[in-house]
């Protein structure tokens, strides 16, 4: 009896003691554990104050490292805690990225989204904002979507404050854009005044998360009135204006330049940031390609904002009345300044003109007529080339007096008539030798040889060219020695091209010239027997 009551009583005992040991054994491991997590946390610089053990698993760790890599790497290191992490979730709690995107205003007024994003609905709501139109009532712009989605960012918050900036943006600043990275919101575009920004930045101010920095990128660069001239004087075509691009630009100069032959084209154009449209846009094409090749010597065209101003002088009046036509044609609202000419080509006289007595180096002079002094020619800066050119000879014709024939070669000898490069236009102080020229002339009553006025050019360029130059040079002579009353019967014109006497650079300018000179006398007939 006493075996078997000790028996029941060893039993119960360790029933007892069973019951006893468990929850001691339990917070044994418990602790155990803790203490091993805890090391492992703080070697990843994570708070261990966060950790959970129920019986023998870890169910909870607190915050997770924030990448994908981080929590990887501590799994690992988990990994050699058997058991620890059997209940343990750690993509439970991921941290999430702030919404990282872009709209940004293109040059043709659309709109591109880019970056990433939580959902389909935040891709729909920020593909409406950005087809905002410009103006109200106007028609929604065009949305270029690049948005990728992701369950990483979290959601656009405050939705309302960003629907309230972009379209103050974007349609108070040009080349606006919003963009919102992980750790700042920009605003940047291009706008009128320092006044405009205020009202900006006061709502991109307050758009911004506490861990998002926000940052003024705005421009205050108002817009500028476009223009566009040119200007040819002293043998080079100088190019000036305010223009929108750089293919308008390009565009320009290669209509001026091809125009210009071999006139030497000096750009002084620049381009608007922000820029007005201009009403001229397109008349330049129709307009400057003949002003350029039908006038001559000095010009000047200009289109601005609200003016057109030109001054030029044309050889013949169908050219000035063709640009007369063209600038009719100009919107009413523009003002026009043009001072335009055409050179004048009268028929000769018939009636007998009273000259004065020409004054002939080496002839006596008569009694109260002053010796006149010969303009002398403006000297021009340009390169040399060479080429031969070959003179044709002058048919004799019958002479008149030759005293007098000879007198008149020499006093025609100084007043050769000079140009401007590629210009076959007849400077003022010119001008004054042609009438010179004639006024001699028209005196040498008893000169009966025809005359030659001749043309030149100088040795830069085409030759071909220089040629037809050298041509329409003669011409321009002949033409006013023919309005000052010489008769036409008289002049014969001719074109030598290129002159190969002056090579150097600084003599250039006597090769462009014009020479009236006296065709030389045949030989008197042999008398009869």
């Amino acid at each position: 009896m006493k075996i078997l009551v000790g028996l029941v009583l060893f039993l119960i005992a360790l029933i007892i003691s069973t019951f006893l040991a468990k929850p001691i054994y339990r917070d044994h491991i418990q602790r155990d554990l803790t203490e091993k997590v805890s090391a492992i946390l703080i070697e990843h610089d994570l708070d261990p104050s966060g950790i959970e053990v129920q019986g023998h698993h870890l169910t909870e760790i607190g915050a997770l490292p924030a990448g994908e890599a981080a929590r990887e790497e501590l799994l690992n290191d988990l990994d050699g805690v058997i058991g620890l992490y059997v209940d343990l979730d750690v993509e439970s709690a991921p941290v999430l990225l702030p919404p990282h995107f872009r709209l940004a205003e293109q040059a043709d007024d659309s709109v591109i989204l880019s970056g990433v994003i939580r959902d389909e609905s935040e891709r729909s709501y920020l593909v409406n904002l950005a087809g905002t139109p410009i103006k109200a009532g106007g028609k929604p712009r065009t949305v270029i979507d690049k948005l990728e989605l992701s369950s990483e960012v979290a959601a656009i918050e405050p939705r309302e404050k960003l629907s309230a900036l972009t379209p103050a943006l974007f349609t108070t600043a040009e080349k606006a854009y919003v963009n919102w990275s992980p750790s700042e919101l920009e605003i940047g575009g291009m706008i009128d005044s320092e006044g405009d920004q205020e009202p900006l930045v006061r709502i991109a101010g307050g758009l911004a998360v506490e861990e998002v920095a926000f940052a003024n990128k705005l421009q205050v660069e108002p817009y500028r009135d476009l223009d566009f001239g040119l200007e040819r004087k002293d043998g080079v075509i100088v190019v000036r204006g305010l223009l929108p691009n750089r293919q308008t630009q390009t565009s320009l100069l290669n209509l001026v330049k091809a125009q210009a032959k071999d006139t030497q084209v000096i750009d002084k154009t620049t381009l608007a940031v922000r820029s007005k449209d201009a009403w001229w846009a397109k008349n330049p094409q129709s307009f400057l390609p003949s002003f350029l090749s039908s006038t001559e010597g000095p010009a000047y065209v200009h289109y601005f904002s609200n003016r057109f101003v030109a001054k030029g002088t044309f050889p013949n009046k169908s050219d000035y009345s063709v640009a007369q036509k063209r600038i009719a044609k100009l919107p009413k609202k523009i003002k026009r300044e043009a001072k335009l000419d055409f050179l004048t080509n009268p028929e000769p006289a018939v009636a007998v003109v009273p000259v004065t007595p020409a004054v002939i180096p080496g002839a006596p002079t008569l009694p109260g007529t002053p010796a006149e002094p010969v303009a002398q020619p403006e000297e021009a800066k340009e390169p040399a080339m060479a080429v031969a050119v070959v003179e044709p000879a002058t048919p004799a014709l019958p002479a008149g007096d030759p005293a007098e024939a000879a007198g008149l070669v020499q006093a025609l000898k100084p007043l050769a008539v000079y140009f401007n490069s590629s210009s076959s236009y007849i400077k003022t102080t010119e001008n004054k030798k042609i009438e010179e020229a004639a006024r001699l002339i028209l005196a040498s009553k008893n000169v009966t040889q025809e005359l030659t006025v001749g043309g030149y050019a100088d040795l830069r360029g085409n030759a071909k060219y220089n040629r037809s130059l050298s041509l329409q040079r003669a011409n321009a002579v002949r033409d006013r020695l023919i309005a000052k009353g010489v008769p036409a019967s008289r002049l014969t014109v001719n074109h030598f091209g290129e002159d190969t006497s002056q090579t150097s650079r600084k003599n250039l300018w006597k090769s462009r010239r014009v020479e009236i000179s006296l065709a030389p006398a045949a030989p008197a007939a042999p008398a009869a027997e």
